[in-house]
């Protein structure tokens, strides 16, 4: 396992990156189709998921969406460490 980890990190590059990007990019702004897991207390509770979760309301649902946002954070710092040569 160890061995596939080490071979999985040597043949990431540009072009890969560019495909998990991608990927992410893709449902930033794409709010349907949408699971919803949300306790509803009143009728006021009810709202598009733009409204409930603003800053991740992309992707197929909330927790997606945060996985989405660490992976595009995650390749700026990949991009950033390529520029400057330390990877």
């Amino acid at each position: 396992m160890l061995f596939a980890l080490i071979i999985a990190a040597t043949t990431f590059d540009a072009h890969a990156a560019a495909r998990f990007a991608n990927l992410a990019l893709a449902c930033v702004h794409k709010e349907y189709p949408n699971k919803i897991s949300h306790s509803l207390n009143s009728d006021a509770d009810v709202a598009p998921p733009r409204k409930l979760t603003p800053a991740f309301y992309g992707c197929y649902d909330w927790h997606s969406s945060v996985h989405g946002h660490w992976l595009l954070a995650r390749l700026a710092r990949y991009a950033h460490a390529r520029r400057s040569n330390r990877v």
